[in-house]
């Protein structure tokens, strides 16, 4: 006879199964069967502590001798998972200390084994994801450091199921923070990792969901947007089918923002509207902070400055609860742009520069760049010889620049034009702004560099 599925199970534990199927589990069970025992055990303690069942809730006849031999091992498991998960962030944080950047299986076995928690491994996956606009490189490492604590869990103690669940969490977010450090070969390898656990996890739609979430931000910055579009519609149904409305928010959103990437402004402005109707501002602010900037966004690169700068002005307070160093990057950038649309071009010229400085100071020489060609821009525009010079001059100097970062033929390609055009004394306006939206372009989805 089969084993009953994760899902099966759990929906014995919340009361759920009846009929037929539930029959046949019971059969199953009174078999002794110790794999499926043990399986309740884990399930049972996880839904306790997770607050989706509770030992005392109303059960079908004949539940009660059914687990009776799971039970009592679950709920000390879960009390013992309870205290884990008080520790956790303490445990996390002596963790953190002792790495200092360093690997975790550097570390003596003793503290290996010691730290090496299903709640530290949850709460080094909570900090990788704190760290997204502040500091990537600690969000990488936090996230490898989660892998490696899950690769230590024992499968017979939290569940081979639940644990293939937890691995590929850690991979799929480790694929994530490796895409916002742009490397992008890095980030396949970890979200593949993370579909391969997958098949061998509980089946649980809200971890098929997330995995599917994040390959769908990482083929975005790949420039395969059918791709991406498909794997955040398939995101979306799994998350509609678990009722989680703010998950569905936050998958609109992206479909805007992706689409924006994609060239559809007009489709963008409307998914993003559609994803904040569903957003709870209450449950995740930070998410209605993004969409919002986004929508200002779209509306600068339209052309519609004043009301871009209007709104901007309103968003000014959520600016101050919930951005962080990247997304100021981004507001210093905007601000330029509204400005150079109005003519306030002193304004402009200080914004940019502003953007160029905390680019610098965040190691981000891609960006730092795209704030030198939009100097450009404005120095071109104010039109004194001086700073026509100077434009000349950074041009001249930022063909090293992209030479020296990497880039592929279209940003080097754009900027050699540039630099030939100034030999040329043919340098325009218009070419330098063509440039610039390239470089947007390029920015926003690394790949394409």
């Amino acid at each position: 006879m089969r084993h009953p599925s994760s899902e099966t199970l759990e929906k014995l534990l919340r009361g759920k199964l009846a009929g037929r199927r539930l029959e046949i589990v019971y059969a199953h069970l009174e078999t002794g069967c110790h794999c499926c025992e043990e399986e309740l055990e884990l399930l049972l303690a996880f839904l306790v502590i997770q607050g989706r069942t509770s030992p005392e809730a109303p059960r079908p006849e004949g539940y009660e001798e059914a687990i009776r031999s799971a039970s009592g091992a679950a709920l000390a498991r879960s009390q013992e998972l309870k205290s884990e998960r008080a520790q956790a962030a303490r445990w996390t944080e002596a963790l953190c200390d002792s790495l200092e950047g360093g690997r975790f299986a550097d570390l003596p076995a003793g503290l290996q084994e010691r730290l090496a928690t299903w709640h530290v491994c949850e709460e080094l996956l909570r900090r990788s994801a704190e760290l997204r606009f502040d500091d990537p490189a600690g969000m990488v490492h936090a996230a490898r450091t989660a892998v490696a604590v899950a690769g230590r869990l024992d499968p017979l103690r939290c569940g081979r199921a639940p644990l293939a669940d937890l691995q590929a969490r850690a991979w799929a977010e480790l694929g994530n923070a490796l895409r916002v450090q742009d490397d992008l070969r890095g980030a396949d390898r970890a979200l593949a990792r993370a579909a391969r656990l997958l098949r061998r996890g509980t089946g649980q739609a809200v971890v098929a969901a997330r995995v599917a979430e994040l390959t769908a931000s990482l083929r975005a910055h790949q420039r395969r947007f059918r791709e991406a579009f498909q794997c955040l519609r398939e995101a979306q149904d799994l998350y509609e089918r678990e009722k989680d409305r703010t998950a569905v928010a936050r998958v609109l959103i992206k479909r805007g923002i992706y689409s924006g990437y994609d060239g559809d402004t007009d489709g963008a402005v409307k998914l993003i509207q559609q994803g904040l109707r569903f957003a709870d501002p209450k449950r995740d602010p930070k998410l209605r902070f993004l969409a919002l900037h986004n929508l200002i966004l779209y509306r600068a690169e339209r052309g519609e400055f004043r009301e871009a700068r209007k709104a901007l002005f309103r968003l000014l307070p959520l600016y101050h609860e919930h951005a962080g160093k990247m997304d100021w990057l981004r507001v210093r950038g905007l601000e330029g742009m509204i400005a150079a649309g109005l003519g306030e071009l002193d304004k402009a010229e200080r914004a940019f520069r502003s953007k160029k400085e905390s680019a610098e100071k965040a190691g981000l020489v891609f960006a730092a760049a795209i704030a030198d060609l939009e100097l450009v821009t404005v120095w071109l525009r104010m039109g004194t010889a001086e700073k026509v010079q100077e434009a000349r001059r950074t041009i001249i100097r930022l063909v090293d620049v992209f030479r020296g970062i990497g880039v592929e033929r279209e940003a080097l390609g754009a900027i050699l034009l540039l630099s030939e055009a100034q030999m040329r004394e043919a340098l325009t306006l218009e070419l330098v702004e063509a440039t610039v939206r390239v470089l947007w372009q390029l920015d926003r989805t690394p790949a394409g560099r």
